[in-house]
């Protein structure tokens, strides 16, 4: 028992503070409090003012009741009565009723002017929502986005809470306080407390992205690009329901509450300001097309020489890499679908250099089978030279085998029949080329 009492006396500080912060800054059935007590004080200043200040116009009222009762009620019972209902005690009210509503109209132009409202309706909204729960506002989100027309302003959106935020079928908000995250709510009617604003609003249907050019340099210093890109993808969902057979009647859009705290906190900042998060899936997308473009040569990318090369299935392979879908987990999102498009050359004159370089090799064979015919054709020619010679030389030498000379002549005759084959030889010779000159060679 005393261990109880002790316990309780310990939680007793905690308890009044929690009493306290929720009397001042609690929504919902602490703002009805705050209402019914300002009701209430209205009320007990009307009966105390006419009680101590106007007890002779009361007084005889009271005694009119009491005779008409029997005197079976004491006095004390009908002043309180009296008092509120009697016009001179009434007029009391209007003093601190008067401090009320000057308070909320000063507290209204002070809210209108931090927060650049236009409408000071909206401002005297906002404090009645706050301090009584007077007509909470209310924010459609629906296809990941707020449902407010273009010259409206809601105060969910500006300010934040308190008020109820309806989620349409298909979308998620993280929600936060002043100093961290308070939430990941998908659809339905919730009420969001003061302080709490809308951080991010993500649609969990399939997202399609269509990305013109992609640029990137090759490692040889020619400009390559990457055309009609496009590719789809959605929130991750999470191991178990990735994919496109995780959507079921029950549960027609998945999503992972830490998927939505990467995409709403894992994003760059650049100069214009804050990242979108389709911004970021694209930089990351682009990111392995022009990786690859840079890593290998232009042949490599545009025209590979192997015949089992596949430039646009190396890239598509990169798209399915572990590395690659947890770096798309790490903001949040999930690959789908993918289509690299047309690979092509932008720097100038390189298609016309592959030609030439084609148009060189070829040459170059053609002039090394010409040569190579050349050479053989010259020493077929040789070889036949050598031929005739050496038939000249054994004709002449039977020739004089045959001729019954003496030796004191046989010189001489040796001399003109040696004149005489070679004229025989070289009238041959100009007759193979008269044939040649007229193409019956």
């Amino acid at each position: 028992m005393i261990r109880r009492l002790m316990g309780w006396f310990r939680r007793l500080p905690r308890l009044i503070g929690r009493f306290f912060s929720g009397f001042l800054m609690g929504d919902m059935g602490w703002a009805t409090a705050r209402l019914l007590i300002a009701l209430l004080v209205l009320v007990l200043f009307s009966i105390l003012s006419g009680v101590l200040w106007e007890r002779e116009v009361i007084s005889p009222v009271v005694t009119k009741l009491r005779e008409i009762f029997l005197n079976l009620l004491p006095s004390f019972v009908f002043y309180p009565l009296v008092g509120l209902f009697t016009p001179a005690a009434l007029r009391y009210i209007m003093v601190p009723l008067l401090a009320l509503v000057l308070a909320l109209i000063i507290g209204a132009r002070y809210v209108q002017d931090i927060y650049q409202i236009n409408s000071y309706r909206l401002a005297v909204r906002y404090l009645l929502a706050s301090l009584f729960g007077i007509s909470y506002p209310m924010l459609v989100i629906e296809d990941g986005k707020r449902k407010i027309r273009r010259d409206e302003e809601n105060l969910l959106d500006i300010i934040g809470g308190p008020g109820y935020v309806v989620i349409r079928p298909g979308s998620v908000v993280l929600f936060e306080h002043l100093d961290n995250p308070s939430g990941v709510r998908a659809d339905g009617m919730h009420f969001i407390t003061r302080f709490e604003t809308i951080k991010e609003i993500a649609s969990l249907q399939d997202q399609h992205a269509y990305i013109d050019r992609v640029r990137a340099v090759t490692k040889d210093g020619v400009t390559v690009s990457a055309r009609d890109v496009h590719y789809r993808y959605r929130l991750y969902a999470s191991r178990r329901l990735s994919g496109e057979a995780s959507r079921s009647v029950q549960v027609p859009y998945p999503y992972s509450a830490q998927a939505v705290f990467n995409m709403a906190y894992r994003r760059a900042v650049r100069a214009e300001g804050l990242s979108t998060w389709p911004a970021v899936v694209k930089l990351l997308f682009e990111g392995e097309i022009q990786g690859f473009i840079r890593q290998n040569q232009v042949d490599q990318v545009t025209a590979p020489r192997q015949a089992d090369a596949d430039p646009r299935g190396d890239i598509q392979k990169l798209y399915q890499t572990p590395n690659f879908r947890e770096r798309l987990r790490a903001v949040g999102a999930e690959l789908l679908w993918y289509g690299i498009g047309h690979i092509e050359i932008e720097t100038p004159g390189i298609t016309e250099q592959r030609i030439s370089t084609w148009q060189a090799g070829w040459r170059g064979d053609a002039q090394v089978l010409r040569a190579y015919s050349e050479g053989v054709e010259q020493a077929y020619q040789e070889v036949g030279r050598a031929q005739a010679q050496a038939e000249i030389l054994n004709s002449i030498l039977y020739s004089l085998n045959d001729l019954p000379l003496k030796a004191e002549s046989r010189n001489r005759a040796l001399h003109d029949l040696f004149l005489l084959r070679i004229g025989q030889i070289l009238d041959a010779m100009s007759e193979d080329d008269a044939l040649d000159h007229n193409g019956w060679g």
